[in-house]
């Protein structure tokens, strides 16, 4: 189970190895003081074990049957917390891959995932589904997967990201009726903190004091 303390190490280590600051033009146009690479700790094996069993603890809470979101982001995410289901004693929870576009060859499908016991497509309808990504700054990106999800009748039982950034995509995603979830979220500055109700919850279940 992981701890509190992981949660303040691996946010440490994000503001180090994944934020860096100045002045940029985001891929949603706006423009930052700082940018975000996740890439640099979902690639790792180590902090790529961590925020698997991290977001996978937020999705036993919702019964997900599936995890995936908008390539390339959401990929590494998707397959560690996949593997981290195979080793906490829950329903292994297959992980899909959503494009950014369609497919111009073969079965064109937006979406691709592994075989399934029984055979069917994993993405079906009624089946629930989490979407994660490494970041959110308006939300584009997640509701493209969200929207890919939708179109083939999976139910959306919660979105998670890795870092919600300053200008608060995961609230409009709350508006529009999504549950949303969070690791670590950013100020205007790219300085990074631990979402509060992950700690509190995070603390509760290990039984250990909230850091400060």
């Amino acid at each position: 189970m992981r701890t509190s303390a992981d949660l303040f190490d691996l946010c440490r280590t994000i503001q180090e190895k994944c934020i860096r600051k100045g002045d940029f033009i985001l891929a949603s146009g706006l423009p930052a003081k700082y940018y975000y690479d996740g890439k640099q700790v979902t690639l790792r094996a180590r902090t790529a074990k961590a925020i698997g069993e991290i977001v996978l603890s937020i999705l036993r809470e919702y019964d997900v049957e599936a995890v995936g979101g908008m390539a390339i982001g959401a990929d590494p995410i998707a397959q560690s917390v996949a593997l981290a289901s195979l080793e906490d004693g829950g329903p292994e929870i297959p992980a899909f891959i959503v494009r950014q576009a369609d497919k111009d060859h073969g079965t064109r499908e937006r979406a691709s995932s592994g075989f399934t016991d029984d055979g069917q497509p994993l993405l079906r309808p009624s089946r629930r589904v989490a979407i994660v990504d490494d970041i959110i700054t308006t939300g584009g990106s997640v509701k493209g997967a969200i929207d890919v999800a939708k179109a083939l009748g999976c139910q959306v039982a919660v979105v998670v990201v890795l870092v919600e950034r300053h200008e608060a995509g995961g609230a409009k995603l709350e508006r529009d009726g999504y549950h949303f979830r969070r690791l670590f979220h950013t100020n205007e500055e790219g300085d990074l903190s631990v979402d509060e109700e992950l700690l509190r919850r995070t603390a509760g279940l290990s039984g250990e004091p909230v850091l400060r």
